[in-house]
């Protein structure tokens, strides 16, 4: 079996050469840890494909889904890589075949989780001990809107601790508090300044139970990582009752507070999500073997 993998629009391999992730879309570590730990070979584009080869297509702006279109036929063994919900190749375009998800749990036979949200602790250097001058610090796009009524509740420019916020969304406007496009070692970079984070997702995330890697990235950048009450509904990642879970700007804004006012148990906080980082390496190493069971099956 010769596994591949490949983004449909994008140069992966030329996209893999780079130091870090200089993309906007924030997902090179996933595709590195498929060719790191499970061995898969980059690929540019379908025609590289072969007979009785296996790929892991990650999902794709849908002006895209129409180049992985027969491959089936083909005689190709397709396994999808959905980082997001949005973007998902429908079977009408791949044919049947298994998904391999951020979801934990899921009643759909084609779902299989796979917890490539956590590759980014494998690849994303800790920046915990740097200075940290900001407060809370916000990197998302414009999505299809369903986001919109958190990002103006928790994000509004007004409230006192958002600090800066990177997102394509227009519904910010303009002001100091935004910042221009950033590449994801960008934002990486400004990250490590600051002292939150905050996990904002769709709502059919939330009812999914979809995890995602900006967890991962507050933590890694020594920021609290706080997340709205409804994501990680089957509590991979935290309890129900964690400090951290939020319900609305009010909340999240006393909680700062306090770790404002107390900054041991802040950085008690920080030390924790450190511990849990590095518990997530070893299930990420031990995760690439279980993969490699699956697809070859």
């Amino acid at each position: 079996m010769s596994l591949k993998i490949w983004k449909p629009g994008a140069k992966l391999r030329e996209l893999l050469q780079s130091k870090g992730d200089v993309t906007t879309f924030g997902g090179m570590s996933e595709l590195r840890y498929c060719v790191d730990y499970l061995g898969a070979e980059p690929i540019d584009g379908a025609e590289e494909l072969r007979s009785g080869d296996t790929v892991l297509i990650n999902n794709c702006n849908p002006s895209f889904h129409g180049q992985a279109e027969g491959l089936i036929e083909r005689g190709v063994k397709i396994f999808q890589m959905v980082s997001d919900l949005n973007l998902v190749i429908p079977d009408s375009v791949l044919g049947p075949h298994l998904k391999l998800t951020q979801i934990p749990q899921s009643d759909r036979s084609d779902f299989l989780y796979a917890g490539f949200e956590g590759a980014v602790v494998l690849y994303l250097l800790d920046h915990s001990g740097e200075t940290k001058a900001l407060q809370l610090v916000y990197g998302g796009g414009k999505r299809d809107g369903s986001r919109d009524i958190d990002y103006l509740d928790y994000l509004n420019p007004e409230n006192a601790y958002v600090s800066a916020i990177v997102s394509s969304s227009p519904v910010f406007g303009e002001g100091p508090k935004m910042r221009g496009r950033l590449t994801f070692n960008e934002l990486q970079e400004l990250y490590a300044q600051a002292k939150y984070g905050l996990v904002i997702s769709d709502p059919s995330y939330y009812e999914a139970g979809m995890l995602s890697q900006r967890y991962w990235e507050y933590c890694l950048n020594g920021m609290v990582a706080f997340t709205d009450r409804r994501y990680d509904r089957f509590e991979v990642l935290m309890k129900a009752d964690d400090f951290r879970r939020v319900s609305g700007h009010e909340e999240l804004a006393e909680k700062i507070g306090i770790l404002e006012k107390n900054e041991r148990e802040r950085l008690e906080l920080v030390e924790e999500q450190k511990a849990q980082v590095e518990g997530q390496r070893k299930i990420m190493k031990a995760r690439a073997e279980e993969l490699k069971d699956i697809i070859a099956k």
